[in-house]
This record gives C-alpha cells, sequence and structure tokens, in this order.
C-alpha cells in the first residue's frame, strides 16, 4: 500500500519516467515487460514497492493516447494511493 506523497519526474534524456511511491533505498529491482510496455519494479528491504520506472515513454504515451496511467502495469492494480 503506498500512502503519502508520490513524486513524478521525467528524464527526457533516458526517455523515462520514474514514479517515487515510497521512502527508503531501493534493494532489489525487478525488470517487468507487458506486450507493449517495459518498466522496472523497485522494491525497499522489507519487500515494498518504493518506486516504478516506465522506459521508452514517449511509446507508452502514444499506446494511451496521450493519457498518462499506471493502471496498464499489473503490480499497480493493487496499489492505494492517497495524496498529501
Amino acid at each position: 500500500m503506498v500512502s503519502g506523497k508520490v513524486t513524478v519526474t521525467f528524464d527526457t534524456e533516458a526517455n523515462a519516467m520514474y514514479y517515487k511511491l515510497g521512502k527508503g533505498k531501493v534493494a532489489r529491482t525487478e525488470k517487468k515487460r507487458t506486450d507493449s510496455l517495459e518498466y522496472l519494479l523497485d522494491y525497499n528491504n522489507q519487500g515494498n514497492l518504493i518506486g516504478v520506472e516506465i522506459l521508452n515513454m514517449k511509446k507508452a504515451l502514444e499506446l494511451t493516447a496521450g493519457q498518462m496511467s499506471l493502471f496498464f502495469i499489473p503490480e499497480a492494480r493493487t496499489l492505494t494511493v492517497s495524496a498529501k
């Protein structure tokens, strides 16, 4: 479960968008792929998801017709985000 502030950054050189979902150092990163998307999941020492990096973001935006959404990432369906 994610609570608190979610920070989103876009790296134009890397063409990647990063969603910072929690605090802590990254202990483990998993590389994932769907039919149309490649992304990285960052976990802390407790196994909590603390970040999602979407690779080739410009292509991802084209696939979603300009609507930015995490919900094409299967793991995001279990996230609860509350903004402060």
